[in-house]
């Protein structure tokens, strides 16, 4: 892992139109404080760097250690940018007190940019966000910083919904490195099971992805690109308990990018939100994680979202269920 480099950002300036603070003019103030972030190499891949950024950054004199949320976007694992940070997320940073990071990591669009890689499959994406949250833990206490490493939470929606209910339950890291402490984690609409994603379409809503296609999002995480191997014949095989090369390895592949295979009893409390209308990751991957967790006794709240779709569309619709996550998150960091 490479040491710090940071470079600053250019901080936004805030112009403030009313005389007063208006609900809307104060949602404007904090995005535009948190528009104040640094960027930073965490990690190098094949001498390619992945950065991250951290908002609200470069702490007053004086100022206490604050709380971290840590924020990994969308995009099927295949595209997004650790700048799409919605507005609604940077409001719960600001309002919580919390500094707020956007990890960068690696894509499966990505074929043949890390100098050697041919395809980006899992567990790459893995390896990324963990290394992201041990980077931030080692420079915790930098001045630059100010993060309380004891409090760290993760919030993640659809691919970086998986990704974040990955960094806060998985438990068998190297013995020799730092385990990521991640207290508690907010994933939204984030596949849980990709082997049975499309068992778990509700047909009076349907779906607009064809999650079985060699092509999918779930199939190229898995390698498709490379093997022609479709989530639907993995499923398939394993149904049918094939032994034979390669089923047993591209099922444990499968296996191992669901957050419903490590729940533990000691896992990290968790608010998972979901759109009753979600034509994307049907809301049973969600309902299939509460169901793990409740039966492990690990505290969660299920925000489901009535009549949501995905990505947080329409807005209106999904303001409650962002605000019951930002009011958990404040009682459980």
């Amino acid at each position: 892992m490479t040491d710090m480099i940071s470079n600053q950002v250019v901080a936004a300036l805030l112009v403030l139109f009313l005389a007063g603070l208006s609900s809307t003019s104060h949602a404007g103030f904090l995005r535009a404080r948190a528009a104040n972030k640094t960027s930073h190499y965490y990690k190098s891949v094949n001498d390619n760097l992945l950065s991250m950024d951290v908002y609200d950054a470069e702490p007053t004199p004086g100022d206490k250690p604050r709380p971290l949320l840590f924020y990994i976007h969308g995009g099927g694992w295949e595209f997004g940018s650790r700048a799409d940070v919605p507005d609604y997320v940077l409001d719960v940073a600001t309002q919580g007190g919390y500094r707020l990071a956007s990890v960068q990591y690696r894509l499966t669009s990505e074929a043949k940019q890390w100098n050697g890689v041919q395809y980006v499959t899992w567990p790459a994406q893995r390896y990324d966000v963990v290394d992201g949250i041990r980077w931030l833990v080692k420079y915790a206490t930098n001045p630059n910083f100010g993060i309380d490493p004891e409090r760290i939470a993760c919030w993640g929606e659809s691919a970086g919904g998986q990704l974040c209910s990955m960094l806060a339950l998985y438990n068998t890291f190297n013995a020799s490195e730092p385990k990521p402490q991640v207290k508690a984690a907010v994933p939204f609409y984030g596949p849980t099971d990709i082997l049975d994603m499309v068992l778990d379409i509700d047909p009076r809503v349907g779906c607009h992805i064809d999650h079985d296609a060699v092509d999918s999002y779930e199939s190229k995480l898995l390698g498709s690109e490379a093997t022609h191997i479709s989530i639907k014949e993995i499923r398939e095989n394993r149904d049918a308990m094939n032994t034979s090369s390669p089923w047993p390895q591209l099922v444990a592949l499968g296996e191992s990018v669901n957050p419903v295979e490590l729940v533990l009893s000691n896992s990290p409390p968790m608010f998972i939100a979901h759109g009753t209308r979600d034509h994307t990751v049907p809301f049973f991957q969600s309902q299939r994680l509460v169901n793990a967790l409740r039966k492990a006794s690990v505290p969660c709240e299920f925000g489901i979202a009535l009549g949501c779709d995905h990505a947080t569309q329409p807005a209106k619709c999904w303001a409650p269920t962002v605000s019951k996550a930002q009011n958990w998150l404040l009682a459980n960091l």
